[in-house]
């Protein structure tokens, strides 16, 4: 045999080193040191992935159903966030103004709302009612401080940042309403059983927060036009705002049926569309730029 057979390490491991080199397959210090783990989408899938066992026990039996549903509704509605923020891109828009938007819809837009529905009555109906007793009422609480802040602001922004600061707005008002809700649902355990409950819960900390995106986006995309525009500032305003209300009050009426199903993707699909075209819209009817 030659120099390099009879040189070759026993039980086939390699020159210099252990067979199975511990340090190199599994590079704890490598880890720690690269700042890749807290960046970028790997960062992100790390947070997103840790953050419910973190919630599980931090609101485990301490902070009751309200701090539970607060803690994952508010889990569920960063992921839609970022997602609506990843197809929107809205430009850079503050982190101060984002947040100003949210805590004016929770603590103001929230509260406004609730007083307008009680005055009606508070609770679901006809297809009308539900449409000018929730629907208007819930809109236009998100669509305040959208108005406020950044229709009145001296900065002009895009109706693409329009569009997601609604989303911003409706976000927030869904997970309100989705903890006050949750409360309500406790009861439905001892009611109808645990699989009623259950259902009810998720579908409030997931698709609430969303469908408030959504027909909040929309109404503000629309505000967006009428500012960007310049002329004719009421009428869009008045259109959007009434879609949205519209939208809200036909899902309100049929939200128990597969019906509910159909008027939930019309809504997405309208938000998208938006998204997807609506600048070509604002081109349009911008008309041609006449140089100066």
């Amino acid at each position: 045999m030659g120099e390099g057979a009879a040189g070759a390490s026993p039980e086939g491991s390699r020159p210099g080193g252990p067979w199975f080199p511990l340090a190199q397959v599994f590079p704890l210090g490598w880890w720690v040191a690269d700042r890749g783990w807290r960046r970028g989408w790997t960062g992100l899938f790390l947070a997103a992935a840790v953050a419910p066992f973190v919630l599980l026990h931090a609101v485990d039996g301490s902070q009751g159903i309200q701090g539970a549903a607060w803690g994952f509704s508010l889990y569920f509605a960063t992921g839609w966030l970022l997602a609506i923020r990843a197809i929107a891109r809205p430009g850079r828009i503050s982190v101060w103004l984002v947040g100003r938007v949210a805590l004016f819809t929770v603590v103001v837009g929230v509260a406004l709302s609730v007083a307008i529905e009680s005055a009606f009555g508070g609770e679901v109906g006809g297809l009308v009612h539900n449409t000018l007793a929730i629907g208007l009422p819930e809109e236009a609480a998100k669509a305040l401080p959208v108005f406020l802040f950044v229709y009145l602001a001296r900065h002009r922004y895009s109706t693409r940042a329009f569009l997601f600061l609604g989303a911003v707005s409706g976000l927030a008002f869904g997970v309100t309403e989705a903890v006050v809700y949750s409360a309500a649902y406790a009861n439905l355990e001892a009611v109808t059983g645990s699989t009623t409950y259950i259902t009810q819960e998720v579908w409030r900390l997931v698709t609430d927060p969303l469908i408030h995106a959504c027909l909040a986006g929309i109404a503000a995309y629309f505000m967006g036009l009428s500012r960007v525009l310049g002329r004719r500032r009421v009428r869009p305003m008045a259109a959007g705002l009434g879609l949205a209300a519209v939208l809200h009050g036909v899902y309100d009426t049929y939200a128990n049926l597969w019906l509910g199903v159909v008027v939930a993707a019309v809504v997405v699909v309208i938000f998208l569309g938006y998204v997807r075209g609506g600048d070509a819209i604002e081109a349009r009817l911008e008309g041609p730029r006449v140089p100066r």
